[in-house]
């Protein structure tokens, strides 16, 4: 039998997902029972009056929206020991809810169980208690989270098949990134890294360093 696998949500600083908040995440202490994630398309358009039909104008695709149930118990009925129902649900708030201190706004999150990968952030939560003690302390209750996917902007573009060479792309360099690798994301070949090293006049560039901004122009198939 394979060992359980509880879902976790781990707090990221930005949205580049490179660097958490805190060495371990908010794990869930009873797995939901079930997950959704809901698909979205905005259109415009209006139907004029005394016709049967009309074709709208696509808008966009909005973010897929993730949401599921967390169940919070402090009765002793599960087979791990766990804290305060209030204890429980103020690390929720602390991972997804409240902003952070130097930056002012909630975390990112990165919601893993098995196959499920979801970079995102929290758009709504919803406590509900359901049990209580004779002195009025809540023994259970269940939070009803929805959250919005963030896309990195590199493969927000990527997936969106905007990689004209024809228009000027920047890109900020994350860990373990290399100029022929980014080149090749952008225009398709790995040939035009060095097109990319002249226009950003860079000397080290096999060894880039994260966190630099650099600009890939557009190109002819000349300068590889």
């Amino acid at each position: 039998m394979s060992e359980l696998t509880r879902l976790k949500i781990w707090a990221f600083e930005s949205d580049k997902f490179t660097k958490t908040i805190g060495d371990t995440p908010f794990e869930v202490q009873i797995n939901p029972e079930s997950f959704s994630i809901s698909y979205a398309i905005e259109y415009e358009g209006r139907q004029g009056k005394g016709t049967s039909s009309f074709s709208p104008k696509w808008v966009k695709n909005s973010p897929r929206k993730l949401s599921f149930e967390i169940l919070f118990d402090a009765t002793g009925a599960t087979p791990t020991k766990e804290d305060a129902i209030e204890k429980q649900i103020n690390r929720l708030d602390a991972t997804m809810f409240r902003p952070q201190s130097k930056k002012h706004k909630p975390n990112y999150l990165q919601i893993e169980w098995g196959a499920l990968v979801y970079c995102c952030c929290l758009d709504s939560m919803n406590v509900t208690y359901k049990l209580f003690a004779p002195d009025g302390f809540p023994l259970r209750a269940t939070a009803s989270v929805s959250f919005s996917e963030v896309v990195r902007e590199e493969l927000r573009v990527k997936k969106e098949g905007k990689q004209s060479p024809d228009i000027t792309h920047a890109f900020t360099v994350k860990e373990g990134d290399t100029l022929p690798l980014m080149s090749e994301n952008v225009y398709g070949d790995t040939a035009y890294y060095i097109a990319v090293a002249q226009a950003n006049k860079l000397i080290q560039f096999r060894n880039l360093k994260a966190g630099n901004r650099l600009l890939f122009p557009p190109i002819n198939k000349t300068d590889a």
